[in-house]
């Protein structure tokens, strides 16, 4: 079992694995028991607790309308929010749905460069900084790797 927590005191996010009675921030170094950290996701694998705190991320960076990044209780509420809109409830031009779309042209793409990602995701109505910030987050999320101007999905 993988938890996403998040630090009360500068607000990284991370991920851990198992219940450990301590974890120390990476960012800030400061210790916390496990216990008293605010959980924003669970998963069952790596894969999966890396795409959420991705998504975690990504909507903190994005700064969706109405949403304060430096509320853990205002991410664990959309977090929930999220878990019970269905699937096909995500609004068009979201967040996540723009990153699909970007993941969506690095799948497709032979080869999948940076001006054809982009181009990609303007025909399917995300804006171009939009799509160069997703990829640039995906990269330093470690969900892509780039090599030579050449992008693929992790």
């Amino acid at each position: 079992m993988y938890s996403v927590v998040g630090c009360p005191d500068c607000e990284s996010v991370w991920i851990v694995e198992s219940e450990p009675a301590t974890t120390t921030c990476p960012r800030c170094g400061t210790r916390h028991r496990f216990d008293g950290l605010r959980k924003l996701a669970r998963a069952d694998d790596k894969l999966a607790a890396r795409e959420a705190r991705s998504m975690i991320m990504a909507d903190r960076m994005a700064g969706e309308e109405g949403a304060d990044p430096d509320s853990f209780a205002e991410m664990d509420r959309d977090i929930e929010n999220r878990r019970s809109r269905p699937p096909s409830a995500t609004p068009t031009g979201s967040p996540t749905s723009r990153e699909s779309v970007v993941r969506s042209a690095i799948r497709t793409l032979e080869p999948a460069t940076e001006p054809g990602i982009v181009s990609f995701a303007i025909d399917h109505e995300v804006p171009e900084e939009a799509a160069r910030d997703i990829l640039e987050r995906l990269v330093r999320a470690g969900d892509v790797t780039e090599s030579e101007g050449q992008y693929r999905l992790l």
